[in-house]
């Protein structure tokens, strides 16, 4: 089932993006073999990754952007409920 707002290609029965796979390999500096066996996935869904992203470099930051902005506003809600002051969007 696609998410509600996301555009990117998704792991094959995953919860994770194209660009969340590639964003772990740059972090942690892994090899193509070891995101396969971090993930359970097939060394070619690495690859096909790692391509779409170099392809869609622009919806995948764009969709990172996104989600950073929404953590960031669920945490001001929680902060601001714990001090009852609204928050607004």
């Amino acid at each position: 089932m696609p998410h509600s707002w996301r555009r990117q290609l998704l792991l094959i029965g995953r919860r994770h993006t194209a660009g969340q796979l590639v964003d772990v390999i740059l972090a942690n500096s892994l090899s193509l073999e070891a995101a396969a066996a971090e993930f359970d996935v097939p060394l070619a869904t690495v690859r096909e990754a790692l391509d779409y992203c170099k392809r869609q470099g622009d919806l995948v930051a764009a969709e990172a952007a996104e989600e950073r902005c929404g953590a960031s506003l669920v945490m001001a809600k929680r902060i601001a409920s714990a001090y009852d002051e609204p928050i607004s969007p």
